[in-house]
């Protein structure tokens, strides 16, 4: 077979005239700059340096869609995830899922700097469906397509074709799409194409693992801790809670993505719970969803180990002591997120998620549905924190009670120090007060004060030399 480059080579000039044939040159030399980026684009090393995480395979994926109504607008937020976590130099994505997915126009559009075996260099337009017949979707999105968007545009761009299911005829289209000329190049992929491109993306894994209800421990995602603290309350909590602290810390939060980690960003508030939540609608904030596709929920030091030693780039967000001693010096390579009890003894916090005002309680109450007439009694009840508002509206007995009341003796050690309220530890009379009503040592009051602070969703607080029950 003769190449493309030999066949420019041999192109004749027309009978009678003076130059070669300009057409046929013009769609020989598109026709070699098509073979040239798709040769260069299978030379492209798959990315290196990642851990053995889970395994989902390409039987799995195809069940999810056969199984779950809502796959087909999650689709795009598996992709979405997909290529933030193992793009390179992305300028551009736009993949809407959710409610979103059904939009007119591209499934999603991609800008890349440079290629990755499953991202293509430059601009990509993708379609995608869950049809049983992947043939009959691919034939139609790609119809609309040429239709919708300028050839102009086509010659420099690449059509992507994405079905969760397994298409035996995949190649022979894909083939038979690249001999048209119609796009720079046509691509494919399947099942089995998502279940490679899965083992070299852990964070697309671990959301699609919640999606495929898998056993799953030690890790979670934002998505799946803000469903934990929205519906742990009847009726389920809203994000415009968080309205003013959004408000509050979003440009902080924006200045330390935008720049190298130096230190982990520590957030605290009344329960860790609480803190995740906030995150969650942090992240879901425009400017910094493409942060939330590759941001993760840690609690084991296993499987956080794992990744720090990989060369993968992503944002643990620690949960737990034991794994954030696993950090070590990670902050200097990642962006690193420490939750925090907010009223913890000399922990300075970058975000402290302070009480509610009314006017936040009230809006927020009012979102959910909740009677006029109760939003004073729950505002008062809650002392506005979110954390006890949503105690209070739980219909959960392991919510409504705090870990710290199942204890008797620590319950009961807390009655003297309720009646006294707070007091300055520097003040010689009021350590003697606190001595004399709780018939104990103040030291030993001051010992349970350290380990009440803690305890998530802790009953005291402590500020500077001041001390308190919540």
């Amino acid at each position: 077979m003769v190449s493309v480059s030999n066949r420019i080579a041999q192109v004749k000039q027309p009978r009678g005239g003076d130059g070669a044939n300009q057409k046929q040159l013009s769609e020989l030399q598109d026709d070699y700059g098509r073979q040239k980026h798709l040769s260069v684009e299978t030379e492209i090393p798959v990315r290196a340096f990642v851990p053995n995480f889970l395994s989902i395979k390409a039987r799995q994926i195809e069940e999810w869609v056969n199984t779950q109504l809502d796959a087909r607008s999650l689709l795009p937020v598996l992709l979405r995830r997909l290529i933030h976590s193992t793009g390179n130099e992305i300028h551009q994505i736009d993949f809407p899922g959710y409610d979103n997915a059904q939009r007119k126009g591209s499934d999603g559009i991609v800008a890349a700097g440079k290629a990755t075996p499953w991202v293509p260099e430059g601009n990509s337009y993708w379609e995608f469906g869950t049809n049983l017949n992947p043939g009959s979707k691919a034939e139609s999105d790609y119809a609309a397509r040429l239709i919708s968007i300028e050839s102009s545009v086509r010659s420099n761009s690449t059509f992507v074709f994405v079905t969760p299911r397994n298409w035996n005829g995949k190649s022979d289209w894909e083939k038979k799409k690249n001999e048209t000329g119609d796009w720079k190049s046509v691509r494919v992929f399947d099942a089995s194409d998502l279940e490679q491109w899965l083992e070299q993306s852990v964070l697309a894994q671990i959301w699609l693992a919640e999606q495929l209800k898998l056993p799953v421990s030690g890790y979670e995602t934002l998505d799946q801790a803000w469903s934990r603290w929205a519906n742990g309350s009847e009726p389920s909590l809203t994000p415009k809670i968080f309205a003013p602290s959004l408000k509050a810390y979003k440009d902080n939060f924006k200045d330390w993505l935008s720049q190298p980690s130096f230190k982990p960003y520590v957030v605290a508030a009344d329960s860790k719970d609480e803190a995740l939540a906030f995150l969650a609608c942090m992240f879901n904030e425009l400017e910094f969803q493409g942060f939330k596709d590759i941001t993760a929920v840690f609690t084991s030091p296993e499987e956080l180990r794992k990744l720090i030693s990989s060369s993968i780039d992503f944002i643990p967000i620690i949960n737990s002591e034991v794994a954030e001693r696993e950090l070590l010096n990670a902050h200097q390579r990642l962006h690193c997120i420490v939750i925090r009890p907010r009223n913890a003894v000399d922990k300075e916090a970058d975000i402290k998620l302070d009480l509610l005002n009314y006017e936040t309680i009230e809006e927020a109450l009012i979102s959910m549905g909740i009677e006029e007439w109760k939003i004073e009694r729950l505002a008062k009840e809650s002392g506005y924190s979110p954390t006890i508002l949503r105690r209070r509206l739980s219909q959960n007995a392991v919510i409504r009670i705090p870990v710290w009341a199942g204890d008797d003796d620590r319950a009961k050690s807390l009655i003297p120090l309720t009646l006294i309220g707070a007091w300055l530890t520097e003040a010689e009379a009021d350590r003697e007060i606190i001595s004399k009503v709780a018939n104990r040592n103040y030291e030993l009051i001051e010992d349970d004060i350290v380990r009440l602070l803690r305890l998530d969703d802790s009953p005291v607080w402590s500020v500077g030399c001041y001390r308190g029950v919540v």
